[in-house]
């Protein structure tokens, strides 16, 4: 097994992410972090916190913007979703383009830059869904799981988390 030097946090100027680089800084500093997002003024704000870390502008709706940063990475930490319910079931379309397929570009980027290691974040809503969200995390955990099947370049991790206090959604 390779030493583990290069991390990706997809979406990690949100509440997952932000406590990762706080985890990583104080317990792993040896690491190179990267952060990506589709937000410029979260990743300014945070890059005064952690000077050491690279931020890219990303949308994982965008193959191509995920295929580039997954390159050369050990583990990739896939915590970028839309998650407002409410909003959502008035716009199933943009849950399954970033919740579902934005999950598909990470897979496949993930197995085509031999990336060891994708931790995913998913829902307590994913269990028995009976909202678009829920559904839309319930696919994505079978898409990877289905993957694991598949293949033994990626491992796909799922954690569920059921609502997180202070958090944006």
């Amino acid at each position: 097994m390779r030493e583990l030097k290069h991390v990706l946090i997809l979406g990690g100027t949100g509440t997952l992410g932000t406590a990762l680089l706080d985890y990583f800084k104080v317990n792993q500093s040896h690491l190179k972090v990267t952060v990506a997002s589709r937000s410029e003024h979260k990743q300014a704000e945070l890059k005064k916190l952690y000077p050491h870390v690279k931020f890219a502008l990303c949308d994982i709706r965008e193959a191509d913007d995920v295929m580039r940063l997954c390159h050369r990475m050990d583990v990739v930490v896939h915590v970028a979703a839309l998650k407002h319910v409410d909003i959502l079931e008035e716009n199933p379309l943009d849950s399954i383009k970033t919740n579902i397929l934005g999950t598909i570009n990470v897979q496949n980027s993930c197995i085509a830059n031999d990336v060891p290691y994708c931790l995913f974040s998913s829902s307590d809503k994913a269990v028995d869904p009976v909202n678009v969200y829920g559904a839309s995390k319930f696919i994505s955990e079978r898409l990877l799981l289905n993957a694991n099947d598949k293949q033994n370049i990626t491992k796909f991790n799922i954690f569920r988390w059921g609502n997180v206090v202070g958090s944006q959604g």
